[in-house]
This record gives C-alpha cells, structure tokens and sequence, in this order.
C-alpha cells in the first residue's frame, strides 16, 4: 500500500492539462490491482485548481489473466484508497476527484472522496464520484454540521456515490448555499443493488434545470424485494427553489419499493412564479412508492398528482406503475398564502373609464371644455428657479438712454386682499336656461 501526501506551503496548488501527444492523463493516482489495496491520497493546501481534464484518483481492480482457460475468481479483491483533500478554495474545471472499487469492498474506511475544511467549492464540467463496479462503493462528503461551507456551485457538473452490481455509498453535502445549474445532477445509484442516502444540510438550495436523485434496484438476487435505500434528506433553513425541470426523484426498479423524500425547510418551499415542469417524485415500477414528507412554512407552486415527462407542471408524485402507491405528506405550518394571492388581469385597463366627467365631451350639449394654459413659468418644485417658456436671449444695447419710471404703487392691504395667483387651465361649463327651468 503506498499513499500520496501533498502539502502545499503556497496559497494555490494547480493540477492541469492533458497532452494530445501523449497517451497519459496528468494527475495524482494511487493504484492497486488484485488482492492489493491502493492507498490514500492527502491534499493540503489554501486553494486547490484542478483544471483541463486532469484527475485525482484512488483504484483498485481485478486483473483477470488471459491464459485460454476460464475465468477463475481467486477471492482476492483489494481495496481502493480514500482522497482526503483539505482546502479553503476549490476549483474544478474539467476535472475528475474518483475512487473507484472495481471488484473490491469499499465504505466504511474505503474508498471515500472527503472535502473538508471547504469554504467555496465550485465546479464547472467536472466530476466528483465513488463508484464501484461490484463491491460496494464509498462515500462522498463536503463538509459537516459543525463546519458548513459558504458556497457549493456546480454548472454541468456531477457528484455522485455509484454502483454497477454492488452496492452504493453516501453522498453528505453541508453548506450556506448549494446552486445546481445546466444540467447538474448530485445523485446516489445501482443499477441492481441498493444505494445509499443523499443528504445536503444548507440554508438555501437552488436548482436550476438539474437534479437530486436517488435509484435503487431489486432485479436481481433473493434479497431483491428488500433492496432499497436511496433516500433523499434536504434539511434547509431558508428556502429551497426549484425551477426550468428541475427534479428531486427516488426510483426503484423491478420489485424494489421506493426510496423516501423529506424536506424540511423554515420558509416557502418552490417560490416559483408560473408551471415550468420541476417536479418532486419517489417512484417505483413493481414495487411500493416512496413515501414524501414536506415541512415548510408554505407550499408554492405544486400540486399533488402524477407526473409526466414533459407536461410542464410543477408535480409531487409517489406512485408506482404496478405496486401500491406511496404518500404524500404536506406540512405546512404557517397560513396557505397561496389562497390570498390575486390572479393579474389579463386585459389593459381602459384609461378613458377614469376621466372625471364634470369636464368630459357631451355630444348633445356644448356644456363643458377644458384649457389647456400651461405651467405659466411656475417652477417644477418651489425651491426650483423660474423659467419662462421661450428661449432666454441675450441682453443688447440699443444706444438709447432709457427712461426713469416711476415704481408703481403696492400696499401691504392690496397684497393681503389680492393675492397672485398664476392660471394652470381654465374649466368651465355653459349653462343655458331651457324652458320652464331657471338658472
């Protein structure tokens, strides 16, 4: 067993590039076939870049010796190593953080992928994974509850925990705020064994055309109808938004019964303006739906019934094609403000409806107009200068002595009983006596 241990003494560690010429990968790899164990790889370091389809990688496989003859399985299975990465700063960008079992026995102390220490990690077209092909495949962790971090972002990026015929790990994300967009999946899965449980602990979680999804299979084995697992357990203390066919999902195929969804969160749950196809489902094909379990302020934007590919409805959904269906439990512990909200008005409103008549058109009776004077040099607000309504020219000299006028005569009484008043418009109606009436 030989492990790698990298301490960066300088802010940034960067691991990059791929060469076209030649047929190597760049990265850091620990490697063990047959009944050998790969051993762990421990990354410290203020910031971590891993970039341009590099990797970082703990594996173990069984090499089967073509000599003719049959396959022989000797027992001999090893084990993958962990990869430990200690850092503030993570970036991944076409990049790949595995373990991989390929016939070995892994969780527990085995081929785990853990990110610790993390205050951002972001990731664009890249991969986070324990997998295993027949073994049973480790765990993914970001973080704990006692040490969140402040911001996971993904962009077409995946982290997931899976198996082909053995049984799948855990994936455990902790963090302030989890964004998932552009087709990001964080996923736990077998494709015929049980999986394990998907947890993400945040304040805020937002997903955008992506999704959280947990599959289990029960089609083969004598223990098929009791294979399970695959939970999926959102713990937020602010709010979780779902949008452009985002999807929350447990599956179970053959006779294997639904995993289980439970959401708590202290605020609305959904937040989501008009239908845009984001559902939430724990289904089954033979087997028993899950059960789902929703704890929010309010509920907004989904409905409780079967969802369908496509349909462009926001679903909640535990059914099962051929065995009994689920539940679908909703909490919802503060007032259904969904019944207080008022739909728009679809047409315009007609500004003429609100003129005030006393100086509408009449038609029959020539009773009414309006004029139309203007500001008459009264500024916009009262500590505004005047300014009169044509251009101002410049001053000229005429070259004649102007006269003297004399000032004229203003008293306090007359300003006191007739005070200035500037016209805006004049609005009057003509009254005409008919016969038989008086003015």
């Amino acid at each position: 067993e030989l492990s790698i241990d990298l301490a960066v003494t300088e802010n940034v560690g960067a691991i990059s590039g791929v060469d076209p010429t030649q047929p190597f990968i760049s990265g850091l790899f620990a490697e063990a076939s047959n009944s050998g164990s790969a051993g762990t790889i421990s990354i410290e370091t203020q910031a971590l870049i891993v970039e341009d389809g590099a990797q970082i990688s703990a594996s173990s496989e069984d090499l089967d010796i073509d000599d003719g003859g049959p396959d022989i399985d000797d027992g001999r299975n090893g084990t993958a190593g962990n990869v430990e990465i200690i850092a503030s700063d993570i970036t991944l960008n076409n990049a790949v953080i595995s373990t991989i079992n390929e016939d070995a026995m892994g969780g527990g102390e085995f081929g785990n992928v853990q990110l610790q220490g993390v205050t951002t990690l972001q990731a664009e077209n890249s991969f986070i994974t324990a997998s295993t092909e027949s073994g049973v495949a480790g765990d993914v962790t970001v973080n704990n509850v006692t040490n969140p971090a402040a911001t996971i972002s993904l962009i077409n990026s995946t982290i997931q925990a899976t198996a082909n015929t053995g049984q799948a790990g855990n994936v455990e994300l902790t963090t302030q705020t989890f964004i998932a967009q552009e087709t990001s999946e964080v996923a736990v899965s077998s494709a015929s064994s049980r999986a394990g449980n998907l947890t993400i602990n945040a304040s805020n979680i937002v997903l955008d055309d992506s999704q959280l999804s947990a599959e289990a299979s029960g089609n083969n084995g004598p223990e098929a109808a009791s294979a399970g697992g695959a939970n999926i357990n959102l713990a937020v203390d602010q709010f979780l938004l779902m949008r452009n066919d985002s999807l929350i999902s447990t599956s179970a195929s053959g006779v294997a019964n639904g995993g289980n969804i439970t959401i708590n969160t202290l605020f609305p749950i959904g937040l989501i303006s008009r239908p845009d196809g984001s559902d939430i489902r724990a289904s089954a094909i033979a087997g028993d739906g899950g059960l789902i379990e929703i704890n929010a302020e309010a509920l907004i934007g989904f409905v409780e019934r079967e969802a369908s590919p496509g349909n462009g409805t926001n679903d909640i959904d535990a059914s099962s094609n051929s065995g009994n269906s689920g539940t679908v439990r909703v909490n919802t512990v503060g007032p259904d403000i969904t019944q207080s909200i008022d739909s728009l008005p679809s047409e315009f409103i007609d500004a003429s409806n609100n003129i005030n008549d006393q100086c509408a058109f009449n038609i029959n009776d020539e009773g009414s107009q309006i004029t139309v004077g203007g500001r008459g040099g009264i500024p916009a607000t009262p500590r505004a200068p005047l300014k009169p309504a044509l251009p101002q020219s410049d001053w000229v000299t005429l070259g004649i002595q102007p006269e003297v006028a004399s000032p004229p005569y203003w008293s306090e009484a007359d300003a006191a009983s007739k005070p200035a008043v500037t016209a805006q418009g004049i609005c009057h109606r003509v009254w005409a006596a008919r016969a038989g009436q008086s003015l």
